[in-house]
């Protein structure tokens, strides 16, 4: 359903469901799985883990409903604005993960659960900033989705919001991103002359900072978590390892 409503042919390197079965299709299979997924937690035991997955469910809809509304009307958002609608659209994916896995474990204390929620939260804002940023820089991505796909899409990630804050009266800038609403495309030197502007704005650097730090307050928020459980998890470590930029 993300593929269809930012009309992206391609899915981690895959063509997309929407391009092969068509949007009607690919609706109504996103919306069944929803519903499957929504009916096997119901057989959970803890009528509580049913109630909080569905309201994480309804946050994840709420922070994709967000960045439609600032695509669709060409709205940057503020940085908070940003991370508010990552923590629901992200964030909410891994905190409904760990919160089925806490199912029934009265054992574990508000305090630890309090630790994981924040954990959760940096790791979807780490994974949205880390994806936006790849969008843009990364030649392995450029095999997966296509070359700055995101510029297409008409989406704000933080290196685009960072220069828009800091250069409002970039016409340049300004110009490209309402040539690429009005045509849905954008050239292929077009994307390079907006990454040429990101680049010299400190955009692109700045979003390297707010990713090494997002990676440092992850991985403390982990080493409190192993503290909290009296045990190690050299498996997370590795994947934040695997995951830094």
């Amino acid at each position: 359903m993300d593929d269809f409503q930012d009309d992206s042919p391609l899915r981690r390197g895959k063509v997309a469901a929407h391009t092969i079965f068509g949007p009607a299709q690919a609706i109504n299979a996103s919306t069944y799985t929803i519903v499957k997924a929504i009916n096997q937690v119901a057989e959970f035991r803890s009528q509580s883990c049913v109630h909080e997955t569905t309201e994480k469910i309804m946050a994840l809809f709420q922070g994709q409903a967000m960045d439609l509304f600032w695509t669709y009307n060409s709205r940057c958002p503020t940085m908070n604005e940003y991370y508010r609608m990552v923590d629901n659209k992200t964030g909410q994916l891994f905190s409904i993960v760990t919160r089925l896995m806490l199912d029934n474990h009265e054992c574990i204390s508000t305090k630890t659960s309090a630790a994981l929620d924040k954990f959760t939260t940096l790791l979807g804002r780490y994974f949205q900033v880390r994806d936006d940023y790849q969008n843009l820089a990364s030649a392995d991505y450029t095999k997966q989705k296509g070359f700055c796909e995101d510029l297409d899409e008409g989406k704000y990630s933080v290196p685009l919001i960072y220069t828009l804050q800091t250069q409002p009266d970039n016409i340049q800038l300004i110009s490209l991103l309402s040539t690429g609403k009005k045509t849905g495309t954008l050239t292929r030197e077009q994307k390079e002359c907006i990454l040429e502007i990101l680049e010299k704005s400190g955009g692109l650097a700045y979003t390297r900072v707010v990713l090494l730090r997002l990676h440092d307050q992850a991985s403390a928020a982990l080493k409190k978590l192993e503290l909290s459980f009296g045990s190690s998890n050299p498996e997370m470590k590795v994947l934040l390892e695997l995951l830094r930029i």
